[in-house]
């Protein structure tokens, strides 16, 4: 019993030394460590804030694409900061980004990542160079889903944004509980944003389908758009047409057990 409970004090001590030892190379404030704690919370946490914070490097502008070849081996993920900002900066600044972030925040945003402003920080502890950007997915890897290529555009008033779209309100629609369903012809739709302040830009588009029936062309009238925001080509808001999606289905469908119901009533 005496050597037993000496092995276990032995592993408690080395367990509490390892400890410490985490805390305090969590709470030094390095670089990599303000960088992670600042872009690894879930989109929960984080969707209510005006932009996420994410770290980039410069990176040689004249290393061409045999260079850029080379930042992909070694997880780095080249792109361009381009585009004229709120303080008239238009100086393009040749970046690059690490393969693990952009993968985190794609993994979290999913279908509004190119809708999100970020605080792009360029540069050493030293000389930090902040830039609000929206990044822009130029390529993927269709089997692996590693990232190539994320340009990132310059935030600035009445830029176009694209911007994805959400249905809304099915159990409103009298025609989609009797079991008509939603054929989708559009996914995003083209934004103007008419503010300095990131926080009115929207992550989605609420789309409206309370009352719809049967056969009906879902438009731009069933968007929710809210105040600063409007439509970027009012007279062509999408680049296939103008329908957001059609209501299908049956006209005077009934389910079965509402036909069995009449029926037992009947009799």
């Amino acid at each position: 019993k005496i050597v037993i409970f000496k092995n276990f004090k032995m592993h408690v001590k080395y367990f509490v030394s390892t400890l410490s030892k985490a805390n305090n190379s969590i709470s030094s404030p390095s670089l990599a460590s303000i960088r992670l704690l600042s872009t690894s919370f879930p989109y929960h946490i984080m969707e209510n804030q005006h932009s996420r914070l994410i770290k980039a490097y410069l990176r040689d502008p004249l290393g061409g694409s045999r260079r850029s070849n080379m930042l992909r081996k070694e997880n780095m993920v080249p792109g361009i900061v381009y585009g004229k900002g709120l303080g008239g900066n238009a100086t393009n600044i040749m970046i690059s980004v690490h393969q693990d972030d952009l993968s985190r925040e794609l993994r979290y945003m999913k279908e509004s990542f190119e809708s999100v402003p970020y605080l792009l920080s360029i540069g050493h502890k030293d000389s930090v160079q902040k830039e609000l950007v929206f990044p822009i997915l130029e390529g993927q890897e269709i089997k692996s889903k590693r990232i190539v290529t994320v340009n990132w555009l310059r935030y600035n008033i009445g830029r176009k944004l694209k911007v994805p779209l959400r249905l809304v309100n099915h159990e409103l629609s009298e025609a989609i509980r009797r079991g008509a369903w939603v054929l989708k012809q559009e996914r995003y739709i083209d934004l103007k944003i008419n503010s300095e302040n990131p926080a009115t830009i929207p992550k989605w588009i609420n789309v409206d389908l309370s009352g719809v029936i049967v056969g009906e062309k879902i438009t731009t009238r069933h968007l929710v758009l809210r105040d600063k925001v409007e439509l970027f080509n009012p007279m062509k808001p999408f680049s296939n047409g103008i329908h957001i999606a059609t209501i299908k289905g049956k006209r005077n469908y009934i389910p079965e057990e509402e036909n069995e119901e009449e029926s037992e009533e009947e009799e």
